[in-house]
């Protein structure tokens, strides 16, 4: 008699499990709207078309984050950095968000996306609010280099290194959700989101010092971000020798 042991039966194949789907209410709590953010931000950015209002919250959970990841940089040197240092981060990000939104609609166009302006800054807002919150996972760890090393290049180094980080996931994120209304290929997009980065890079050169203090508030000598990091890493080898 032939037996059929259960190694010998053929399974069918096994399915992944399906993900769960995410649901929002008219007026999602805060909690919500930051679950939303990190698991389903494609779905938010639907419940934002429909509900303007929870941009709001939105905003302030982009504020709030913005705010203390900067506080913990500004930690690095202490007394009003812990103040200023955030401040120049926010003002920084607005600032090169109201820069770089023009061209995102351009280049959205040239893509062949039939998009309104709105659907195109709401994309980029919830994009930058995911990075936000992104910075805010990454700031204990900035934080614990910033209180066990007096090297001032080394925590810009580290921070530059989150922030491209963070950048890369908003930026994927950015992608996917103006993919929602075209199929076409995204290479105006890609070349925007390094016009982005290398904007931002640039906004914390000209607002400097962000994590030293030495110097006035604000300096107004012209620099290309990449002069800066050289000079900065020049000065750390000289220190040293």
């Amino acid at each position: 008699m032939n037996t059929i042991t259960p190694s010998d039966q053929k399974s069918p194949e096994a399915q992944p499990p399906e993900k769960p789907q995410i649901t929002i209410e008219d007026s999602p709590s805060l909690g919500k709207i930051f679950e939303s953010l990190l698991k389903a931000p494609i779905t938010l950015l639907f419940h934002v078309k429909e509900k303007p209002k929870s941009l709001l919250p939105l905003f302030a959970i982009t504020t709030v984050s913005i705010l203390i990841f900067g506080a913990l940089v500004g930690s690095f040197s202490g007394g009003t950095q812990i103040l200023i240092a955030p401040t120049k981060i926010l003002l920084g990000l607005i600032i090169s968000s109201i820069i770089c939104f023009p061209s995102l609609y351009i280049f959205s166009s040239l893509s062949g996306a039939d998009l309104r302006p709105s659907f195109v800054l709401k994309s980029l807002m919830i994009s930058i609010a995911l990075i936000a919150v992104l910075l805010i996972g990454f700031a204990p760890i900035v934080w614990v280099f910033a209180q066990s090393s007096e090297s001032l290049f080394f925590i810009g180094s580290i921070v530059i290194l989150v922030w491209i980080i963070a950048f890369t996931f908003g930026a994927k994120a950015l992608k996917k959700m103006l993919n929602l209304e075209y199929t076409e290929k995204q290479s105006h997009i890609q070349i925007w989101v390094g016009i982005f980065l290398l904007v931002t890079l640039q906004m914390s050169t000209s607002l400097r010092p962000i994590i030293g203090n030495e110097g006035p508030l604000l300096t107004s000598e012209k620099r290309f971000f990449l002069a800066h990091w050289i000079e900065s890493a020049e000065g750390v080898e000289n220190n040293n020798d």
